[in-house]
This record gives structure tokens, C-alpha cells and sequence, in this order.
């Protein structure tokens, strides 16, 4: 239904009125799309970051797309949010609560007194912007000094529960695995292939991606 609600926007946004002509694979009860039309139940409804990369069915057998999944299935578990930086006030809130931070295991967490982001959060920071800084203070003040060189009206990325930090989210180790949690070079492919249970088909790790982003 939500493929059908792409071709039918598409189809609107050229300018025609009367809906397309569409084949469909599946027989799709009307009771079911009536559930789904008037949103009667919240979790048979897709995340909007999961709509925008799933637009036709053939991205479902996209390894490339299924990808792209995976990592906005990582972003909502670990609430990433972009925070505009307003006014020098929000750009000097920001970088005085890193350099406040002395959790020494994350030197870009956020400690308390923030008025943007919440405590334990941490800040998604490009590793050129840091690069050759050694040490936590180090670079704890260099991260600190790349949020005050940015301009007005930027925006910084935030998570606000890493599965890094003191305020992690709840997972179970299958999701961590899913979701390639503690393998900074996973990928989708690579990880169904590798899973410890047994080889994943295409089709059932994206199944598992989807309930996950529901979760």
C-alpha cells in the first residue's frame, strides 16, 4: 500500500487527476486497507526515513538500498537529531557542555547543563575535524573548539541514546548484531551473510530491519 501511495503521488504531482492504472502482485484484503488508511493501528505504520528509502518494491531485493536501511534503523535507535545552532548562545551552550564533559571513556558526550541536547548524549563529529589530537582532554577541547568554529544556522548531529554511552538504548544482542553494532565496517550484506545463527536470506534480514524500526 505504501508502494501504491508513491505511484499515486508521482502520478498527482505531474498534474494529472485521474489515478493510474496499476498491477498489483498481491491481493490486499479491504479490511486491511482500511486499517491501514485510518491509521487504526500505529505499528502497521512505517517510519517516515523507512518510506523515503523503500519506494518501490524492487528495492526490497537492493542490497544497497537494504543498507541504507540498516543505518536509519541505527540513527532512530540511537535518537540522532540534528540541532541548529541559532545564535552564538546555542553555538556556546553546545561547546561549553563537551568541554564540561569528564566522562573520560567518551570525549565527545555532553555533560549537564545543556539547554540544547540532553546529558549523556554525544556529538557526531566528522574525525577530520580532530584529527592528530591525542588524549582525552585533547581532544575533548578540539571537538569543543570544531562546534565553535561553526557558522550560524549549521547544524551539529546529535545521539541522544549511543549504544556508546551511559544512556544506551535497550537492545538485545540479536539486534546488536542486526544493526552492526561493534563492527564499524559492517554492512547489510556482509552481516546477513556472516550471521551467527546461520546465513540470513535477503528477504528475512530485511524482514528483521523493519520490525526493529517499528520497535
Amino acid at each position: 500500500m505504501h508502494y501504491d501511495d508513491v505511484v499515486v503521488k508521482r502520478w498527482e504531482a505531474n498534474g494529472y487527476t485521474t489515478k493510474p492504472r496499476r498491477q498489483s502482485r498481491h491481493k490486499v484484503f479491504q479490511f486491511v486497507i482500511q486499517g491501514y488508511r485510518r491509521q487504526l493501528c500505529q505499528r502497521m505504520r512505517l517510519p517516515d526515513g523507512i518510506k523515503d528509502i523503500l519506494r518501490t518494491p524492487d528495492h526490497e531485493s537492493s542490497w544497497e538500498r537494504i543498507e541504507l536501511l540498516r543505518k536509519e534503523v541505527r540513527n532512530k535507535l540511537e535518537g540522532r537529531i540534528e540541532i541548529e545552532l541559532e545564535t552564538a548562545d546555542d553555538r556556546e551552550d553546545l561547546a561549553s557542555a563537551i568541554d564540561r564533559n569528564a566522562d573520560t571513556n567518551y570525549c565527545d558526550a555532553i555533560a549537564a547543563g545543556s539547554g540544547l541536547v540532553p546529558l549523556n548524549s554525544r556529538v557526531v563529529m566528522d574525525p577530520d575535524e580532530v584529527k592528530g589530537f591525542h588524549g582525552f582532554v585533547s581532544k575533548r577541547g578540539a571537538i569543543a573548539d570544531a562546534v565553535r568554529r561553526r557558522p550560524l544556522g549549521s547544524t551539529v548531529p546529535i545521539l541522544q541514546h549511543a549504544v556508546e554511552s551511559k544512556a544506551p538504548p535497550p537492545m538485545d544482542d540479536e539486534v546488536r548484531e542486526l544493526l552492526g553494532f561493534g563492527n564499524k565496517d559492517a554492512c547489510a550484506e556482509d552481516i546477513a551473510k556472516k550471521w551467527t545463527k546461520g546465513r540470513l536470506t535477503q528477504e528475512l534480514y530485511l524482514d528483521k530491519l523493519l520490525v526493529v524500526s517499528r520497535a
